[in-house]
């Protein structure tokens, strides 16, 4: 019996259901229902309805477990990390706000993405956030409330690093470009227009659309 009973207590505690109420609408969501299982590792393991309720449960899970690095990216992913970092993040940034990310992500969010899509994102989205309105005292508020918009930023500036294209930049930016030249003297997808970052041009924008065109 008493075995019976402490498992009971252990199921309880690794048990976590989450629901979106009228405490999350200050953010214009749906409201979402989740039940976060946490193994006997803490692993989370969420379930819902819809996949919008297990993108919900997803992110809530996610802020339990890692809202240092969540918050901090979001500096990057709104082309802050100037004010942040100094002159290392200004690079970054302007690398952003050059290539209009934000302003094509608006542009495109309804008429590029389905619907489906568009429902996970702002479950995800809606999941942080709730988290945040339940921990008031949490020291990372100011970067809330996220937006579907930061979300698919993260996605699109998460390939510019995977693709090798800001390690190129601050290459550039020493004056290293030699690293560009030794690539067997061909020149990747994303040189030429990185280029105009090092050279003096009248317009960066135009030459970094004509350049991305060209490989259309």
């Amino acid at each position: 019996m008493k075995d019976t009973i402490l498992l009971f207590i252990i199921f309880v505690a690794l048990n976590q259901t989450v629901f979106a109420s009228k405490a999350i609408n200050q953010y214009d969501v749906p409201p979402y229902s989740a039940t976060i299982t946490r193994d006997i590792w803490g692993v989370p393991h969420i379930y819902g309805k819809r996949d919008s309720d297990a993108a919900f449960g997803l992110a809530y899970a996610h802020a339990q477990d890692d809202i240092k690095n969540i918050a901090e990216n979001m500096h990057l992913y709104r082309a802050k990390m100037g004010l942040k970092i100094g002159f290392k993040g200004a690079v970054t940034d302007y690398l952003i706000k050059a290539l209009e990310i934000e302003g094509l992500i608006r542009a495109n969010y309804y008429s590029k993405l389905s619907s489906e899509v568009r429902e996970v994102v702002e479950g995800y989205a809606a999941g942080l956030n709730y988290w945040n309105s339940i921990n008031k005292n949490n020291k990372y508020k100011a970067v809330f409330p996220i937006t579907e918009m930061d979300v698919i930023a993260g996605f699109v500036i998460q390939n510019l690093f995977f693709s090798g294209v800001v390690t190129e930049i601050e290459f550039l930016q020493k004056g290293e470009n030699k690293y560009i030249e030794s690539q067997n003297q061909e020149q990747s997808y994303f040189t030429k227009p990185m280029r105009i970052f090092w050279d003096p041009m009248p317009s960066p924008l135009v030459q970094i659309k004509q350049t991305m065109a060209a490989h259309d």
